[in-house]
């Protein structure tokens, strides 16, 4: 079940558990959203419940592997999109570019 924080007047914690590792400790993921402006007042409650059910449904079939983790690839994307990542790149374009 989702756990719902409220942050600020549109800003909202849901945090997902979803059982115990074998050290114990507990498997949980967050996500932050903000509620757009066109989302009246009242209506506000039921937005975030609707992103909360979405998000529980959503790492439920990550952890039953029906989706893949996508972990891995978003810190490899990370690292590739480093400013001192694309220095190298770059050092390594003007020397070749220099020996020709």
């Amino acid at each position: 079940m989702a756990s719902i924080k409220k942050i600020d007047t549109r800003k909202y914690k849901i945090t997902v558990s979803n059982g115990y590792r074998p050290d114990g400790r507990k498997i949980s993921r967050a996500k932050t959203i903000t509620v757009p402006d066109n989302v009246h007042s009242r209506s506000i409650h039921q937005y975030v419940a609707h992103e909360a059910e979405e998000f529980e449904r959503l790492i439920g079939q990550i952890l039953e592997g029906e989706l893949p983790d996508l972990t891995v690839s978003g810190r490899q994307r990370a690292v590739e999109r480093d400013i001192f990542h694309q220095a190298g790149k770059l050092f390594h374009l003007y020397q070749r570019a220099a020996a020709l």
